[in-house]
């Protein structure tokens, strides 16, 4: 498939329709189509000559084919198109404007839409990317550096329209999972990082004599490549890390290191649930516009109008304020990391109690020989 036969899928929404091929190809690992569609998306992004329409149009068709968790994929668009991205938001936050102002200063409404469109999927896919890849080959990959740069230097990201945030949480854990059930080693040439050692603490996989080796490889982390969640985690482990060389209360200090592990999950995955059920009222109620909407996924492109309104922040409600809305979903989340830590410290404390039984048995039988 031809270079110029790949960027006309992008000069249209009708046109956006002959992708299905293209995606096709990619999913069957067709190793040609796939460095072609993504060297014509840079291609794209780069020209300052495209038109809106195809900037978007690409940068959605790489948002698909990356939801398809394809590692040629994955290795190629963290190369090639997360640079681009990178360069993209931060010209954007220097400028100091408005997403529907990224094309002009004094835009049509066509424009507004397109340039909310662009920022904002943009800046979802560098947010979930970050999240589903931090690693790759064993070091950290290309995804999490752009975001913690990103992060750095001030940008703060939308929640999630464009995704689906379920699928989204799906991933991670499972994602998540692999990585728990694979052996915790390093090689010769490579550093732990700060996801290969949290993967170790996640469901208490060490023991007492794996703490200060896990510390040390905490604090050798450079706080240039660490984002605010992983600083607060890494400070937290550490005051419980001293309390327990005070203690030596090593079963109290796994359910304070599990507790750490799942606000620092909170607070890397923005559960959204009573959001998402907010904006599938809103838009329900819509009739002015029909979004286009990926299989399973989450928002509509470059043709919607809701894009613009949710990127305002002008949503609202005939039962709540956005105010009121996101105070319910603070309070979902704190409940929910509140049943997460009692189940873990019911099942240590489980664990507890047959340790003492097993010790009352022990003592028992000692007496009774003892007595005979």
């Amino acid at each position: 498939m031809k270079q110029d036969d790949i960027k006309k899928c992008f000069t249209s929404e009708n046109h956006y329709k002959q992708t299905k091929k293209i995606k096709d190809y990619i999913v069957e690992n067709n190793i040609e189509i796939t460095q072609g569609a993504i060297q014509a998306v840079g291609n794209i992004l780069e020209d300052a000559k495209s038109q809106p329409i195809e900037k978007v149009l690409s940068t959605r068709l790489v948002k698909e084919i990356m939801d398809c968790h394809i590692a040629l994929v994955i290795e190629i668009v963290q190369i090639k198109i997360m640079p681009i991205y990178e360069q993209i938001l931060i010209q954007h936050c220097e400028k100091g404007q408005k997403a529907k102002q990224y094309y002009s200063n004094q835009p049509d409404e066509q424009l507004m839409v397109l340039g909310n469109t662009f920022i904002r999927l943009i800046s979802e896919c560098v947010f979930v990317w970050n999240i589903w890849h931090p690693n790759i080959d064993g070091q950290q990959s290309v995804y999490q550096r752009v975001y913690n740069n990103l992060v750095s230097k001030g940008m703060q990201f939308p929640k999630l329209f464009y995704f689906n945030s379920q699928k989204v949480k799906e991933f991670y854990i499972q994602s998540k999972e692999q990585m728990n059930t694979s052996p915790f080693v390093y090689s010769n040439n490579i550093q732990p990082d700060f996801f290969y050692i949290k993967k170790r603490l996640d469901g208490n996989q060490f023991q007492k004599s794996d703490l200060i080796l896990i510390r040390n490889e905490l604090l050798s982390l450079k706080s240039s490549e660490l984002n605010s969640s992983q600083i607060k985690f890494i400070k937290n482990f550490e005051i419980a890390f001293k309390d327990f060389e005070k203690t030596q209360r090593f079963d109290e200090l796994q359910i304070i290191i599990q507790s750490i592990c799942l606000e620092f999950d909170d607070e890397v995955f923005d559960k959204q649930a009573a959001m998402d059920a907010f904006q599938k009222r809103y838009q329900s109620n819509q009739s002015n516009f029909t979004p286009s909407k990926l299989q399973g996924g989450g928002g509509g492109y470059s043709t919607d109008k809701i894009s613009q309104f949710l990127s305002n922040g002008s949503m609202s409600s005939q039962n709540s304020s956005p105010n009121e809305q996101k105070q319910q979903l603070q309070v979902l989340n704190e409940k929910n990391r509140k049943i997460e830590q009692l189940l873990l410290e019911n099942s240590l404390l489980q664990k507890q109690i047959k340790n003492f039984e097993d010790q009352i048995h022990t003592l028992k039988q000692n007496l009774s020989q003892n007595i005979e």
